[in-house]
């Protein structure tokens, strides 16, 4: 194996790696696939050629010559299109690449199915099988150069155009097409001029060249390690071809000493010197650290930095750090730091406070909402090159970077939340920020967005411990004044409530004498009234019958006052008395209902009973005083009801049985839900409807079930929506049998 054919093998790995990792690092790139694409055909071709030159019949190596045309053929047009790519012009050349792509298709028909475009594998120089033409491999040939003139006019003319960062990157595919292009055109010589295809060794050198550019100059986006690797890598192919290239010479041309087995010792050498050369470079650029950043490293600028703004707890003055060291840092011509104050102003929700650092001055200012650094910053948190964005998709983001002279955004974000940004101008070189550059202000952009936010925190603390101080000290004043108008008014409160009860004491007791004091009269006016319509002093008349009837009516509704005013002078002094008992809840209803359906019946209203689906155990409560609250529930619902009817519902819960009466009756108001279980209180259209009462059945019902630990309220729609009571007792209640409750 000699070294030409060794040659090509190491091109085709490295192109096939180097194409592999572009690929991988971003998938959806333009750029990236194309680059790719570019790759994986140099490999196609050098590896074609490599295995026809090692090839054991001329069969074989016709089929290898045919793929290793499959990526020679492809090439150009890859290149073409990456190139435009690149200069942000493939619309404008959109013709002329598809115009490569079809040309391309058909040189690649003819390779493939035909005769026509190499018509044999004859031998030359040393090279035992190479390439006879056919009729169709001259205008491949023309193909080949005149794409690539094209590529190369391209990248002449579109560095002028484009910013300085794609402008370097362009110079760098220029420079590597033309050692690639220059090195693989020289494989067409044997067949057309009789030369020797020496440029075939310097291939590689596009592969290293591509691989500077990824690193210096952030092309295509590798990351910083693989890059390095790529690089380790190139160096030792490089000086692994170039040590061949010499061997060569001295054997073929000048007859010198070496041999096949000095050329095999030269791949140990050539890795022995890719060896030393990174280290060596490595002392180059400790070297130049020395000179540039005054005898220290940049993890020392970084450390020393980051404990620089760490220290400082003052604002300002941490502005004043960073902008100056930034600026010697970096060589930028102008910086701006810009922080969030308030995202929402209070003034519209469409613009945002910020503080802007420019110089020595701090200023407050409002900003839209719809700002595009704001806007961009808060979406995407990571370094933003100005000649990176596309001029299509970041029009107005370009437009204010131009107005504001910046060529870099740093976000300064803590826990991802972005407290401001680091505005860089251009540098003073005029050249464009390189990868260490951009590397280094992520790093610094990340410490000082703690360092600002812990000195803004320490500043809004300390103003609002002034605040708190002097709110401390007014609050005192105030509170000594109002503590000694608490104290008088504390001892005039007091006077006023023994009062009070002394006035609620004496209603209490006047109440419950003046109940007893009439209910003795009524009883007998009740007594008489009834002996004088049984007849018992002789037969009356139907007139004196009609008055003593309506007398004994009267009489009812005043005994049923006056025990309903006793009722609120027990439960308010504590007397009224409770027997609580195991009883059946369900015989209870049925003897109130039976009670009801007379008064029901003259009002033609139906009175429907819908009784639980399971069975109630009996539980404790106070049989006579649950009576009086349905009864009157019931009464109630009757009184106030024209017409419909009254629906009685029982529900058996767990530990609980809910009773609800409901009717279709005149219903309830939602103002009126709120007092209907206070005293004396009426709804206001009720009068219209019954006369009698005066707000009192409803409170005594009230006080009965809290005394069972129950519930009980009313629910309605609204007027002549009907109205719905629901009374909830709990069958667990520890009311004890035949106890009385209350004082005596």
């Amino acid at each position: 194996m000699n070294a030409f054919t060794i040659s090509t093998l190491i091109t085709a790995l490295a192109s096939f790696f180097l194409g592999l990792f572009v690929f991988l690092r971003n998938k959806k790139s333009a750029e990236n696939i194309l680059w790719s694409l570019v790759s994986f055909s140099v490999f196609i071709w050098q590896i074609g050629l490599f295995n026809e030159l090692r090839s054991g019949n001329e069969e074989e190596a016709l089929i290898w010559n045919k793929i290793l045309y499959v990526g020679a053929v492809m090439v150009p047009a890859f290149y073409y299109h990456f190139t435009v790519t690149l200069l942000k012009k493939e619309r404008d050349s959109k013709k002329i690449v598809v115009f490569a792509y079809i040309l391309a298709m058909i040189f690649l028909f003819l390779n493939i199915f035909t005769r026509m475009f190499v018509s044999g594998v004859p031998p030359a120089f040393e090279f035992k099988y190479w390439v006879k033409p056919g009729i169709f491999y001259y205008p491949y040939f023309a193909f080949f150069v005149f794409i690539f003139s094209l590529s190369f006019k391209e990248l002449i003319v579109g560095v002028k155009q484009v910013n300085s960062l794609v402008r370097q990157q362009a110079k760098y595919v220029l420079i590597a097409g033309f050692f690639g292009v220059g090195g693989g055109l020289t494989v067409f010589f044997p067949q057309f001029f009789n030369i020797y295809p020496f440029g075939n060794y310097f291939v590689i050198l596009y592969i290293a060249i591509v691989a500077y550019a990824i690193v210096q100059h952030r092309l295509m986006g590798i990351r910083v390690l693989a890059s390095k690797i790529y690089v380790t890598i190139f160096i030792a192919l490089f000086f692994y071809t170039l040590f061949y290239m010499v061997a060569y010479i001295d054997i073929a041309v000048l007859g010198g000493l070496y041999s096949p087995l000095t050329l095999i010792v030269g791949v140990p050498i050539a890795i022995i010197v890719g060896a030393i050369f990174i280290p060596f470079l490595n002392y180059v650029e400790k070297s130049s650290d020395i000179i540039f950043f005054r005898g220290h490293n940049p993890r020392t600028i970084i450390k020393d930095l980051s404990m620089r703004i760490g220290s400082v707890i003052e604002l300002r003055q941490l502005v004043e750090i960073l902008a100056y060291e930034l600026k010697k840092i970096l060589g930028t011509d102008e910086i701006s730091l810009v922080f969030i104050t308030q995202k929402k102003s209070a003034k519209s929700k469409q613009t945002v406070w910020v503080s802007v650092a420019e110089g020595n001055t701090i200023k407050e200012v409002e900003i839209k909402a719809t700002n595009p650094i704001y806007e961009t910053v808060l979406r995407k948190t990571e370094t933003i090159v100005r000649e990176e964005l596309d001029e299509r998709k970041h029009k107005k983001l370009i437009k204010e970077l131009d107005m504001r002279k910046a060529k870099v955004i740093a976000p300064m974000a803590v826990r991802k939340k972005v407290v401001g940004v680091i505005l860089l101008g251009e540098k003073i070189t005029q050249g464009a920020y390189t990868r260490e550059d951009i590397e280094f202000l992520e790093i610094i952009s990340a410490q000082a967005a703690v360092a600002i936010e812990n000195a803004r925190l320490y500043s809004e603390v300390k103003e609002f411990n002034l605040r708190l101080k002097k709110e401390i000290e007014r609050a005192t004043s105030d509170l000594q004044f109002a503590n000694e108008e608490l104290h008088d008014m504390n001892e005039k409160l007091t006077r006023a409530y023994g009062k009070l009860h002394k006035l609620d004491r004496a209603k209490s007791e006047f109440l419950s004498i003046a109940s007893h004091q009439l209910r003795t009269p009524l009883t007998s006016i009740k007594g008489f009234t009834s002996l004088l319509l049984e007849g018992t002093y002789g037969n009356i008349s139907k007139n004196v019958r009609s008055t003593l009837e309506k007398v004994y009516i009267s009489n009812e509704r005043l005994i049923k006052l006056v025990e309903d005013l006793l009722n609120i002078s027990r439960i308010e002094s504590g007397k009224i008395a409770f027997e609580f008992n195991k009883d059946d809840i369900g015989s209870l209803l049925v003897e109130v209902l039976d009670s009801m359906k007379i008064a029901a019946k003259n009002k033609k209203l139906k009175l429907i009973y819908k009784p639980s689906k399971t069975k109630i155990k009996p539980f404790n409560f106070d049989r006579g005083k649950l009576r009086e609250v349905i009864s009157n529930l019931v009464d109630n619902s009757i009184k106030y009801t024209k017409k419909g009817s009254i629906t009685i519902q029982v529900e058996n819960e767990n530990d609980i049985v809910r009773i609800i009466i409901s009717d279709t009756g005149i219903g309830i108001t939602k103002g009126e839900l709120e007092y209907i279980f206070d005293r004396f209180q009426r709804g206001k259209d009720i009068n219209q409807v019954h006369t009698e009462g005066i707000g009192l059945g409803l409170y005594v019902c009230k006080k009965i079930v809290t005394a069972h630990e129950g519930k009980l309220w009313a629910e309605s729609e609204g007027i002549s929506k009907g109205s719905k009571f629901t009374l909830e007792l709990k069958k667990n209640f520890k009311g004890l049998p035949g106890k009385q409750v209350g004082k005596k």
